[in-house]
C-alpha cells in the first residue's frame, strides 16, 4: 500500500508553510474524506482516489447534513493538501483541482445604504466624544472601509509611513513581524496594493496626525505595549488581530447607537451590523460605478475573480430587477 491519506496530511502539517488556522481547517476535511473512503470500502491511499469520485464524496457530505455552501470549503482544504504534495513530489496528481464542484447557492452580498453610513459615522463621533484622538481613529476607519474597502486586519496593521496624504493613496504592503511587534500581517494575501482615499479620508487622517502621533493610527499606543509584553504567550488569533477585544465591544457600541439615532428619526435599524459589511459596501458601490471588473479585484484584493464577480452578479441582479419595475410602473400608468 502506498502513502496513505491520513499520512499525507502529517507530512502536510509538518512542513507546509501555511498557518496554523489553515491547517485545522484542512485536517477537517481531510478527516472527512477518510471517513468516506471507509464508509464505502475504497482505498485510503492518497493516490487512489480519482476525478469522478469527488463529487460522489460531495453527495456523502450533503447527505451526513453538511450545509451545500460548506461543500466548497472542504473541497478546498483537501485540494490544499494535495497541491502542496504535488509540489512536495509526494504525489503526481491533484484530482481535487480539476473535479467539478457541487454548485451552492450565491450568497448575498450585504452591504450598507449610504444613510446608514452617515448614521455609523455619527454615531462614532458622539461614542468618542470625551476623547479625540479615538473619535477621529472611528472616523477615519469607518470612511476607510466604506470608500476605500480594506479588510479590517489592513486597517490596523497600518503605519503613517503607509498613507501617502498628498497623493491620496494608501499602500497596503507586507510587514514581518519585528522585535516589540506581536501581530502579523492580518491579510489573506501579502501581495502589496493601492487602495485610493477619498477627499473626506484625507481629512480625517489629516485631523488623526495632529492628535495621534503613534506609528498605528489605528492602534491605542497603551493597548498595544502592553500586548508588546505579552508577546511570548500571545495566541495566534492574538498575534493576528491585537486590537480585537477592545475593537468589537466598541463597535458594537457604535452601531447600537446608530440604531438609537435610526429609531429617534423614524428609520429602520441598521440590516447588518458587521464591520466587514463597510468592505462589501465599498466594492459594491464600484461596481454601481460601472468601475471594470479588473479594476475592482486589483483593489479590493481578490485573489479569485470569482471572489469579485460575486459582487458583480449581486449588482447585475438589482439593476434588472429595478429595470424591470420601471418598466411594469410605466405599463401601469
Amino acid at each position: 500500500m502506498g502513502l496513505s491519506i491520513g499520512r499525507l496530511y502529517e507530512y502536510f502539517d509538518a512542513a507546509a508553510p501555511v498557518e496554523a488556522s489553515t491547517k485545522t481547517k484542512c485536517r477537517s476535511a481531510v478527516r472527512r474524506l477518510i471517513a468516506w473512503r471507509q464508509s464505502v470500502g475504497a482505498s485510503v491511499e492518497a493516490a487512489a482516489i480519482a476525478v469522478h469520485e469527488v463529487g460522489a464524496w460531495q453527495l456523502w457530505l450533503l447527505r451526513t447534513g453538511l450545509r451545500r455552501t460548506s461543500l466548497a470549503g472542504y473541497v478546498a482544504g483537501v485540494s490544499q493538501v494535495y497541491r502542496w504534495a504535488v509540489e512536495a513530489e509526494l504525489l503526481a496528481d491533484n484530482p481535487f483541482a480539476r473535479a467539478r464542484k457541487l454548485r451552492a447557492p450565491a450568497p448575498e452580498v450585504e452591504t450598507f445604504g449610504a444613510d446608514e453610513v452617515r448614521d455609523l459615522v455619527a454615531a462614532a463621533g458622539a461614542v468618542e466624544a470625551g476623547d479625540d484622538s479615538a473619535r477621529l481613529r472611528w472616523l477615519a476607519m469607518i470612511v476607510l472601509a466604506a470608500g476605500s474597502g480594506p479588510r479590517i486586519g489592513e486597517i490596523h496593521n497600518l503605519r503613517w509611513e503607509d498613507l501617502d496624504l498628498e497623493a491620496a493613496i494608501v499602500h497596503v504592503r507586507y510587514h514581518p513581524p519585528r522585535s516589540g511587534e506581536c501581530w502579523e500581517w492580518g491579510s489573506k494575501t501579502m501581495k502589496p496594493r493601492l487602495l485610493p482615499l477619498s477627499d473626506t479620508a484625507v481629512v480625517c487622517y489629516e485631523r488623526l496626525g495632529e492628535v495621534a502621533t503613534w506609528r498605528y493610527p489605528h492602534l491605542p499606543e497603551p493597548t498595544c505595549r502592553r500586548l508588546q509584553a505579552l508577546a511570548t504567550s500571545l495566541t495566534e488569533e492574538q498575534r493576528k488581530r491585537p486590537y480585537g477585544s477592545c475593537f468589537y465591544s466598541q463597535w458594537a457600541r457604535i452601531r447600537a447607537y446608530a440604531d438609537g439615532l435610526r429609531r429617534l428619526a423614524g428609520r429602520p435599524p441598521l440590516r447588518v451590523g458587521a464591520f466587514h459589511t463597510l468592505r462589501k459596501t465599498a466594492i459594491t458601490d464600484w461596481l454601481k460605478a460601472k468601475v471594470r471588473i479588473a479594476d475592482v479585484q486589483a483593489v479590493a484584493g481578490h485573489a479569485s475573480r470569482t471572489t469579485t464577480l460575486t459582487y458583480y452578479d449581486a449588482v447585475v441582479d438589482r439593476e434588472a430587477v429595478e429595470n424591470v419595475r420601471r418598466v411594469l410602473n410605466q405599463e401601469v400608468r
